[in-house]
């Protein structure tokens, strides 16, 4: 379930039980599957604004050759935790975080079509929130070194994941409160005859953005999995 881009995908990775007595992580294997493997199944799974951004996947009675396996038998969760660092590492989100935060300073620098009074630590958390920022992608650089250098990685993207999303979510509060009421009008999808947004140079994308991203700090593992990793 939650299986993105299902639809277009030519292939999907599976960690399948091979060893039924091992214990939790052992006895698990990584398989490549074929998506035109007789069997799989793909549903849509609708976000809140009618996008689909997911699926579920079904697998009946699904046969997989060994050569797709990869990895040695029952060693796939090594080759998942691999796979999980280098997710965690993309979700680090700074290219996002960048965006929202241009979006932002844009909308500061613009005439406001509303008389909107911000808070007076506005600019103060602003300002940190930016630090923070740059201290994200300095972290996500030094760690692109590192995986070039063929060096082993510990918990990092694990780090990264997890200031990245909280990231996201603060800024987003910000820039809903420049924008005030304008971000309650209709997603850029709405139906041709839904009335006009009223604010919609200032407010495209914005709401249905903000309630997307409340998610990242679900997705690729939630901020108390990515904790207790880190504890580790």
């Amino acid at each position: 379930i939650w299986t993105s881009a299902a639809e277009h995908a030519d292939y999907i990775f599976a960690l399948v039980r091979t060893d039924p007595a091992a214990k939790k992580q052992l006895g698990i294997s990584f398989l490549l599957i074929d998506m035109n493997t007789p069997g799989i199944e793909v549903r849509p799974l609708l976000a809140f604004n009618g996008k689909r951004l997911w699926n579920q996947v079904f697998f009946s009675d699904v046969r997989v050759p060994r050569h797709n396996r990869l990895g040695d038998e029952n060693q796939g969760w090594t080759v998942a935790k691999n796979l999980l660092g280098n997710e965690r590492f993309m979700v680090s989100r700074v290219a996002e975080n960048k965006r929202i935060l241009s979006r932002l300073h844009e909308l500061l620098a613009s005439p406001q079509q509303v008389d909107i009074v911000l808070e007076a630590d506005f600019f103060k958390r602003l300002a940190a929130l930016e630090i923070r920022l740059g201290g994200l992608e300095a972290m996500a650089s030094r760690l692109l070194g590192r995986f070039d250098s063929g060096l082993s990685i510990g918990a990092e993207p694990s780090m990264l994941k997890l200031l990245g999303s909280q990231l996201v979510q603060e800024l987003d509060r910000l820039l809903y409160e420049v924008i005030a009421y304008c971000g309650l009008p209709l997603d850029s999808v709405s139906r041709p005859d839904d009335p006009v947004p009223v604010c919609s140079d200032s407010s495209d994308m914005i709401a249905s953005a903000m309630f997307h991203h409340r998610g990242y700090t679900i997705a690729g593992g939630t901020s108390e999995v990515q904790h207790n990793i880190i504890a580790k």
